[in-house]
């Protein structure tokens, strides 16, 4: 197993190097959809309306990562899950 050897402040460290590629993840099918309309007064304003859904396929699956890695929620991990709101 190839290591290197670094010069920190804080003392020398060293790491271990894997080439390029070694580890993959699986590949992800996302799909996230957003529908919108926009209503038009009569006394020239305007309302929109908007509903955001993500992940609508519903395919992510749940990842045990090594502790190494920091734990950070993506749009990968999310549930299926909409938003409905208005401007």
């Amino acid at each position: 197993m190839a290591t290197a050897k670094l010069n920190l402040p804080q003392g020398d460290q060293r790491i271990l190097l894997e080439p390029r590629g070694a580890r993959r993840l699986s590949s992800q099918s996302l799909l996230d959809l957003r529908v919108s309309r926009t209503l038009r007064s009569t006394r020239g304003g305007s309302i929109e309306l908007l509903l955001d859904v993500f992940n609508a396929l519903k395919t992510a699956r749940r990842k045990r990562w090594p502790a190494t890695t920091s734990a950070r929620r993506t749009s990968a991990s999310r549930p299926l899950s909409s938003i409905r709101g208005a401007r």
